[in-house]
């Protein structure tokens, strides 16, 4: 069960060419305003052609499937439809996560790329057990059963691992994250960042403006980061 704050991570290795791995998982309730749950996989931060642990072992192209413990399916995320061949859920919170970034060997020398950003784009989450199953996805299409892959597909030799990120902000728990212009650190550049966007300024990030929660963008946002800043309580 993993009903609290929380970031975690769990190592995906598949024991053959065909091999599904699950994980059972509780999870919280989580929606639009309140709360959220989200799980990628790691992309390594290393060429992707050279040795291993990387290279051929790393799983190019992830596929993984959430069921309800009934059995349905709510969600799907192929490889080839993410950044980088790396697999990305999120729900409930429509306020934007930064996404994963790494630099990328795509035999064309390295060059930096980022994933998508965490922003609920897979809706509401209930309260339930969850049943992550993780496969080589590639050339696996939604009409083909899970599990049931090309005869060419690379994953017949080696590709067979990746690590699963979660991050898990239940509804109802205070959150609110001061990095507004995502560098990393909650400090003066952020206020600045937000003072610009009041005044009408690009929002880069996405972030809602609307930092206080009260339905305007006005200076009172500014108020309440500088207090989050300083170390003080989300608004």
């Amino acid at each position: 069960a993993h009903l609290a704050p929380e970031t975690f991570s769990v190592q995906v290795t598949l024991q053959a060419a065909n091999d599904i791995q699950w994980f059972r998982i509780e999870l919280p309730a989580v929606t639009a305003d309140s709360g959220f749950v989200d799980i990628r996989s790691e992309y390594p931060h290393g060429p992707i052609n050279g040795d291993p642990p990387y290279g051929d072992l790393w799983l190019g192209l992830p596929d993984m499937r959430v069921f309800r413990s009934d059995g349905g399916q709510i969600d799907s995320n192929y490889g080839f439809s993410s950044e980088f061949s790396q697999i990305a859920l999120s729900w409930g919170l429509t306020d934007p996560r930064p996404p994963q970034c790494a630099y990328v060997d795509t035999g064309y020398g390295l060059h930096f790329a980022c994933g998508p950003n965490f922003n609920g784009f897979d809706g509401n989450l209930t309260a339930d057990v969850y049943w992550l199953a993780v496969g080589q996805g590639y050339l696996l299409t939604p009409a083909q059963p899970f599990g049931v892959h090309s005869p060419v597909a690379p994953n017949a030799n080696t590709e067979r691992l990746t690590t699963l990120v979660f991050t898990i902000q239940p509804a109802g728990v205070p959150y609110c994250d001061g990095d507004m212009n995502w560098d990393g650190v909650a400090d003066q550049g952020d206020i600045d960042y937000l003072i610009n966007v009041v005044a009408g300024g690009e929002n880069s990030t996405r972030r809602d403006a609307d930092f206080n929660h009260d339905g305007v963008v006005d200076q009172g946002d500014v108020d309440a980061l500088i207090n989050v800043v300083a170390g003080g309580e989300c608004p």
